[in-house]
């Protein structure tokens, strides 16, 4: 959380897309949690609760969550292949 902070304030970066989000929605035995942790966190802290988040609402260990992955960010709706993001130094 710490470095996604610093890339807001640091490089204006206006939100962050997840692969495989689904992962962070697992507890320690990688049973899925209905209100995880982390994303409580980044959803209440100041500086990325208010930055755009786009997750890939799956994971490798087979947790499908289209259409119902919210978890404050907009889930996967079949954008992340259309829009590009570049950045110049």
């Amino acid at each position: 959380m710490t470095v996604c902070g610093y890339w807001v304030t640091e490089y204006r970066v206006d939100g962050f897309r997840f692969d495989l989000a689904s992962i962070l929605t697992r507890d320690e035995k990688g049973t899925p949690m209905a209100d995880p942790p982390l994303l409580q966190a980044i959803a209440c802290d100041a500086i990325l609760g208010k930055v755009k988040l786009i997750a890939e609402a799956w994971d490798a260990g087979g947790l499908y969550q289209v259409g119902s992955f919210r978890h404050g960010t907009d889930g996967q709706n079949g954008m992340e292949d259309t829009v590009m993001i570049s950045v110049s130094f």
